[in-house]
């Protein structure tokens, strides 16, 4: 940037050699287009300024500064200054510029140069153009909005975090307030048959937990609001009761007021019980006698078993825990039990996993009723499956100990003696090939899954050769079989007195 002194026409400068006649500045300077080269020239002495360098990719536009002062504060150049700018001595000024007496030829050469016949028609176009301001806004406003705007930005977010987690912290306190005041409660009326033990002593808020331990009700604070709402709650004794799961709270007060609900007679029948011994064992437990219990097995109508029993109710009384009132009638002990069976013949797939194995739904049954005889570990099931489906297949006997003992009626659980595997009953598999006519036990559920789902193989044998245990040992051949039977004998010898 030159700076502008008071000093007249540059030394060596000849405005008439070659000017800029329009008046406009070229390089950011009045006049300046003919300058030599260097330092722009202004019309005055061209200082060099170190600014310059700094500032040369910014346009800047000629200003008129009072000659007193060359720093001052800078206005837009405009035509006025043109016409009263007498610092530059052109020859094409106004009229009363004391260079105005010009050479004819050089005016002619001046309007085919500029379109203009002097410098007052182009001064006057002048006039007529809107005056703009050239300024570049400073760099330091700038500055301070983008800071300003980005410390905006900064509280903003940070309120915005503040805000955000504001909000979750109310939506957690809000959820623990209504899960505070809100009782978990299940609608009811219930979904399957419980039953409840509640011991002497204990309190409301313990039955409570005991209901919800079994999923009676939702929650203990549900119980126990309920009991207060009910004053005959105080009442409830302690015993067995017959429920159900999910029930709302107030049908579990009312229904443990109830004196039908409470057990009278409850009974457990294990699994593997044939159904003579199941028999016997209700009749101790609910004194229904033997002979109504036999009548009832005798009438499949009567107690629901279902029609692939071939009316052999045999393998068809679940085993499962029992409860029944003050007094139960035989066929409605009977009738439950058998209800339990189709239940999980269902939930397992009975007759569907049957047809696909190639059997009967009814031998279906016989295989897990054979398979409860023989093991005590429901993990050996589908290999016990696997060796009586093989030896079935290939026209073997099954040769079972267990069916020797149905058919004779006997109380033994592991050996059996020649006389007994001599007996000629159907069910001895020692005497007659295939499965024996009926089921030999009433099978749990396990059972039933690994007669459904026999695992794939060459077995042909299995021994137990640990009782106590359950350790059950399988082979493909006679001279593993052997090994095994050599394995069950030793322990038989350690254990005399358990084998016959």
């Amino acid at each position: 940037m030159s700076r502008f002194l008071d000093e007249g026409e540059p030394e060596g400068f000849d405005y008439d050699a070659s000017p800029r006649r329009d008046g406009r500045s070229v390089s950011g300077h009045r006049y300046a287009q003919d300058a030599p080269a260097g330092p722009y020239w202004s019309g005055y002495e061209a200082v060099d300024d170190p600014v310059d360098d700094a500032m040369e990719d910014t346009q800047y536009h000629p200003v008129v500064r009072p000659d007193d002062d060359p720093y001052s504060d800078a206005r837009p150049y405009t035509s006025d200054d043109a016409r009263t700018d007498d610092s530059y001595g052109g020859p094409y000024l106004a009229d009363d510029d004391s260079y105005s007496d010009a050479d004819p030829d050089q005016e002619v050469a001046y309007e085919q140069e500029t379109g203009y016949e002097d410098d007052d028609e182009y001064l006057d176009e002048l006039d007529d153009e809107p005056e703009e301001e050239y300024y570049e806004e400073p760099d330091v406003p700038r500055r301070r909005w983008s800071r300003a705007l980005k410390s905006l930005l900064a509280v903003g977010l940070s309120l915005g975090i503040l805000v955000g987690g504001g909000y979750v912290v109310y939506t957690k306190l809000l959820d623990g307030y209504i899960s505070f005041t809100t009782v978990a409660d299940y609608p009811g009326p219930g979904e399957q048959d419980v039953t409840i033990e509640i011991p002497q002593g204990a309190s409301i808020s313990q039955m409570g937990d005991i209901l919800v331990a079994s999923d009676v009700v939702a929650s203990s604070r549900a119980f126990v609001q309920a009991a207060q709402e009910n004053t005959a709650s105080a009442g409830i004794q302690p015993g067995t009761y017959q429920l159900m799961t999910k029930m709302s709270a107030s049908d579990a007060v009312a229904a443990m007021l109830d004196p039908n609900t409470m057990v009278r007679n409850q009974v457990t029948i294990p699994e593997g019980l044939r159904n003579t011994l199941v028999v016997a064992e209700i009749s101790e437990v609910t004194g229904i006698a033997q002979a109504d219990l036999e009548a009832a097995l005798a009438d499949p109508g009567q107690i629901g078993l279902p029609s692939y029993a071939n009316g052999n109710a045999e393998g068809f009384l679940f085993p499962d825990t029992y409860a029944f009132d003050s007094d139960p009638t035989a066929v409605e002990v009977l009738s439950q039990m058998t209800a339990e069976f189709a239940d999980v013949a269902e939930e397992v797939q009975l007759e569907q996993k049957a047809a696909a194995l190639g059997i009967t739904t009814y031998q279906a049954v016989v295989v897990a009723s054979i398979i409860e005889k023989e093991t005590t570990d429901p993990a050996y099931g589908p290999d016990i499956a696997q060796v009586l489906y093989n030896r079935l297949r290939m026209g073997m006997a099954l040769q079972l100990d267990s069916t020797v003992i149905y058919a004779n009626n006997s109380s033994g659980t592991i050996t059996t003696t020649d006389e007994e595997r001599a007996l000629d009953s159907p069910y001895n598999t020692y005497v007659y090939a295939g499965l024996p006519p009926g089921a030999i036990s009433n099978p749990g559920k396990n059972a039933l899954i690994s007669a459904l789902n026999p695992t794939q193989g060459s077995y042909l044998y299995f021994v137990a050769v640990n009782p106590d245990t359950g350790e059950t040992k399988f082979a493909s051949d006679d001279a593993g079989h052997d090994a095994n039977v050599a394995e069950f004998q030793a322990w038989c010898q350690a254990n005399s007195d358990r084998c016959g």
